[in-house]
């Protein structure tokens, strides 16, 4: 008996070891790598805004477009497709769209999205509108301002436009007071996303973007003012849900100082290159750049002296060697252009628009047909702001134009506020326009900076041919083709009688690192097609 017992003392002893032994060679837990991207935020120390009904500028976009969305949005071609909303129709003429909202469409916090919240949204920012102007952005009317009764709401009238209908808990249905055709590129805009009323009761107008959670891929995880903000998962998201842990984006005020973090492995990526970091910058590895729809132009104001005759402007705009100035004075870090219109503006790709372009010959006759002794010719100033035209590049048409015209054109660098002041107030005989675009769209463009009377049209151009086309075409709403051929049209008649003078179109610039994968760069900035494609690897 007491051999038995220790026999099976043993083997009990033996199979503790095996175990043991069995157990040392199992592979340990795998642990969960953590992904950050950190996404600085350059030219500023902090944003602006991150109400969507207020936030009007890039830097506040890039983290406003994290949080919220809207029923639409724009993919990386620069199209709109389906975002809050998964379908919508139009009506026979143009002027009802009826909107279903995608399935279990929530709030980050997990509450339900409903109709109303959209109807309560586009509300909420008509009657932010004043409050946006003042802070001068373009508010909420700029965008939704042909929904019917939208006027009222944003004047204090009316609490909601007579024009946005709750049908049923999934179904917004939208009237608006003419067919246009650009409605749907206004409903991407920032200013037309879903808000979370409860949020917004809870904490108060002033509190609530602390807290700021939407229907977009991620929620607010910390924002500390001066220093950085960050975003984690949204995780009712209803589009492909983000893999990566957090994003990690500090204020990057200084371009230079953001490339230098980047190359120091601080930053995932940056973008913005500084002018004078650009020429080394395009050599290097991880390098994105692509044309913006942007466009920066001479504007002459057509009621001065001597840019009153369509023949001097198309002077000064012969004289000018476009390709000189983007390729020897720029560096080419920007595209030169005799358009106005970019060529990735969506159905431009093969305009066959064309601008005056370099004659010297021409140029000199037009000036010679009003001014056949061009020292009779008045004085003539470009004023610019001082971070809207380098010097250099100021200087150069400064001596293009001396060169072919023999006239000796004043320069006038102004600080930015006074420049825009002035610009605005129609003072400058020749100044400088750069458009950056607020909806994506030929009209935001063409119609509201050259049409007879538009608020943008500085230069005080008119032409009656011109204001017939643009007008057709921002009600075209059935026929895209037909009316990109009308906005061609109209720009070859404002070019043909330098009603603007193209100078080029900026380029985005960035680096994303090699391990970064699922972000791509369009001529909007940085985009995620799929945030569950978006990820960062080892390094």
């Amino acid at each position: 008996m007491a051999f038995e017992g220790t026999m099976r003392r043993l083997i009990l002893l033996f199979l503790g070891v095996l175990l043991l032994v069995t157990g040392c060679n199992q592979p340990a837990p795998t642990q969960h790598r953590q992904q950050i991207l950190v996404w600085p935020n350059v030219g500023v120390t902090d944003l602006p805004q991150l109400d969507p009904a207020l936030a009007n500028d890039g830097n506040s976009a890039q983290a406003v477009e994290l949080i919220f969305s809207g029923l639409v949005k724009l993919n990386q071609q620069l199209q709109i497709v389906p975002d809050a909303a998964s379908s919508w129709q139009v009506s026979p003429d143009g002027k009802t769209y009826t909107f279903t909202l995608a399935d279990q469409l929530r709030f980050g916090n997990g509450a339900p999205v409903a109709s109303q919240d959209v109807v309560y949204s586009l509300n909420r920012s008509l009657r932010l509108n004043t409050a946006a102007r003042q802070q001068g952005e373009d508010g909420g009317l700029f965008y939704l301002g042909h929904i019917v009764g939208a006027a009222d709401v944003a004047t204090g009238r009316a609490n909601s436009a007579s024009g946005l209908k709750a049908l049923n808990a999934q179904t917004v249905q939208i009237q608006l007071d003419a067919p246009i055709a650009y409605f749907l590129a206004d409903l991407a805009a920032p200013q037309t996303f879903i808000v979370p009323q409860a949020l917004i009761k809870q904490y108060g107008e002033q509190k609530w973007v602390g807290h700021a959670l939407g229907t977009g891929p991620f929620v607010l995880g910390h924002w500390t003012h001066g220093v950085r903000m960050t975003f984690v998962p949204n995780a009712y998201y209803n589009g492909p849900k983000p893999v990566i842990d957090q994003i990690d984006m500090p204020f990057a005020q200084d371009p230079h100082a953001a490339l230098l973090a980047y190359r120091a492995g601080q930053y995932d990526l940056t973008w913005d290159i500084a002018a004078p970091d650009y020429s080394e910058a395009r050599t290097e590895k991880n390098y994105h750049e692509t044309d913006q729809v942007a466009t920066d132009a001479l504007v002459p104001n057509t009621t001065m002296a001597p840019f009153s005759h369509p023949e001097v402007r198309q002077a000064f705009a012969e004289a000018l060697n476009v390709q000189v100035l983007a390729h020897q004075v720029m560096g080419d870090s920007v595209a030169a252009s005799t358009t106005i219109v970019p060529s990735n503006m969506p159905g431009y790709a093969s305009s066959p628009v064309k601008g005056l372009g370099m004659n010297a010959q021409q140029a000199q006759t037009l000036l010679q047909l009003v001014y056949p002794d061009v020292k009779t010719l008045p004085p003539v100033t470009l004023t610019y702001p001082t971070d809207g035209l380098p010097q250099a590049e100021a200087q150069a048409m400064q001596a293009m134009w001396q060169r072919t015209l023999g006239v000796s054109v004043n320069l006038a660098p102004v600080e930015p506020s006074t420049y825009e002041r002035e610009f605005d107030a129609g003072q400058v005989q020749l100044g400088v326009v750069n458009w950056t675009p607020e909806i994506v769209d030929p009209w935001n463009l063409l119609s509201l900076n050259l049409h007879t009377g538009a608020p943008d049209n500085v230069g005080v151009w008119t032409n009656k041919q011109f204001d017939q086309l643009v007008d057709q075409a921002d009600l075209l709403f059935n026929d895209a083709a037909q009316r990109v051929v009308l906005y061609q049209q109209a720009e070859q008649l404002a070019l043909s009688d330098g009603a603007w003078i193209p100078l080029d179109h900026p380029k985005y610039t960035a680096f994303v690192a090699a391990y970064v994968h699922g972000l791509v760069v369009t001529p909007l900035g940085l985009m995620a097609p799929d945030w569950s494609k978006v990820t960062v690897g080892a390094h």
